[in-house]
């Protein structure tokens, strides 16, 4: 059984897949109970992608419940990280998807995840075709699959129309609060050397350093 009440908040112009949720005057008890995440898509502006001026930003947003995470795309031993499956119009293109520092979250019996709490923020790169903003309004599907957990897991799905402004019209900035996202380090930022059997870690001016294996990490200990 899922437990109850689980979404911490819901806002219901975004997510009118889930207006169910939001109605008013409803018997709370005889509701089923709401997944623990529900995902929606926001057009950001776009002098937040980088040089090209015409692209787009998208922020693909998860809000969980209290206690429930989703996974990171990194190394895992268990669960699977979010997907977001894009349906775009000829001509467009879209960049991989940015993913915020995880937290470690180390369970019983050794099993080691790296997950979000409370709030994940995916950005992802939009390009319209010639380099160009579009002239009009622009609809762009998506789907997404996640998988939240906390005792148990449960899957879920989202079906996602996200719309860009034509004409140059301006985006809402919606990312200024967001956390750090990993960027490429300058070089000799950080230097790795074997001494003895120890492999000694240097990054001067750092105040910590974190280790986050990539997917096709190997295993560690």
């Amino acid at each position: 059984m899922r437990p109850a009440n689980l979404i911490r908040t819901v806002t219901c112009l975004v997510l009118p897949l889930l207006l169910a949720a939001c109605g008013k005057g409803q018997d709370e008890r005889a509701e089923p109970a709401p997944p623990p995440s529900a995902a929606a898509a926001v057009a950001v502006e776009a002098r937040l992608a980088g040089p090209d001026p015409a692209t787009v930003t998208v922020a693909w947003t998860f809000d969980l419940a209290d206690g429930w995470h989703l996974y990171w795309h990194g190394l895992n031993d268990s669960g699977y990280p979010p997907s977001v499956h894009l349906d775009l119009p000829v001509g467009w293109r879209a960049g991989p998807l940015r993913w915020p520092v995880p937290e470690r979250y180390l369970m019983a019996g050794g099993i080691l995840d790296h997950v979000y709490h409370r709030q994940l923020v995916l950005l992802q790169d939009l390009q319209p075709p010639q380099g160009a903003r579009p002239a009009a309004a622009t609809a762009i599907g998506a789907t997404v699959r996640w998988l939240a957990c906390r005792q148990a897991c449960v899957p879920g799905q989202a079906a996602l129309t996200l719309t860009i402004p034509g004409g140059g019209t301006a985006l809402p900035a919606v990312v200024a609060d967001l956390p750090p996202f990993p960027a490429p380090l300058p070089a000799a930022a950080v230097a790795a050397a074997w001494r003895a059997d120890t492999l000694v870690i240097t990054a001067p001016g750092a105040a910590a350093l974190r280790f986050f294996p990539d997917a096709d990490s190997g295993p560690y200990l």
